[in-house]
């Protein structure tokens, strides 16, 4: 249970600079998922840094 907590608190401390440089390569393979995953994670980010 811990691990998940941590693994989504780090999410949501990522940027989405970071995020673009990390899936950017999955972009060409698999837009609709990564775009899916991008949504995912800046939106809970955007709702905590108000």
């Amino acid at each position: 249970m811990g691990d998940l907590a941590r693994e989504g608190h780090r999410a949501v401390d990522l940027h989405v600079g970071d995020l673009r440089h990390v899936l950017d390569p999955m972009l060409d393979r698999d837009r609709l998922r990564v775009a899916g995953d991008i949504e995912n994670v800046t939106v809970p980010a955007s709702r905590s840094a108000e």
